[in-house]
């Protein structure tokens, strides 16, 4: 009887390992913020979030290291009036990517610590309930600027 709970114990604990050991396929890419002028209290950051794996995840969080706070928003339009909510999580399903773009989806960023310049290249770390952090990185374009002239996607 020990030696039959001892291999359902050891059985339980490797597939417990195994599970663990699956990366999730989340990967971020094509990040770009427009310049703003330094005293600006706020930039937006665009990306796009896919999911290659079989399970769903959630984005929870982002931060920046050249930035005070980073929020997730979202532009809705209720009763006629566009405005900014707050997200609290954003799911990306198996299979699917998330574009967080113009109008849409984006990462509010707060109070840069330092004047940018276009071209530079800023640090974004996502916060996932599975993937745990990913790591991106924006480049600055011109503020007059529709999307980036390069596309840096890592997916």
């Amino acid at each position: 009887m020990k030696i039959l709970m001892r291999a359902l114990i050891i059985s339980l604990m490797m597939s417990a390992n195994m599970v663990s050991a699956q990366q999730p396929g989340i990967k971020a890419g094509g990040a770009w913020m427009r310049i703003a002028p330094f005293h600006s209290p706020s930039m937006i950051a665009y990306l796009q979030i896919n999911n290659s794996g079989h399970i769903r995840d959630v984005l929870l969080s982002a931060s920046s290291p050249q930035f005070e706070k980073v929020w997730v928003q979202q532009n809705v339009t209720i009763d006629g009036l566009t405005r900014m909510m707050s997200r609290s999580a954003v799911s990306i399903e198996p299979g699917k990517t998330v574009s967080f773009a113009p109008g849409g989806i984006h990462l509010m960023m707060m109070k840069p610590q330092e004047p940018l310049q276009e071209g530079q290249q800023i640090l974004i770390e996502l916060f996932f309930e599975r993937a745990r952090w990913v790591r991106v990185w924006a480049t600055v374009v011109d503020m007059n600027a529709k999307k980036p002239a390069t596309d840096n996607k890592s997916f």
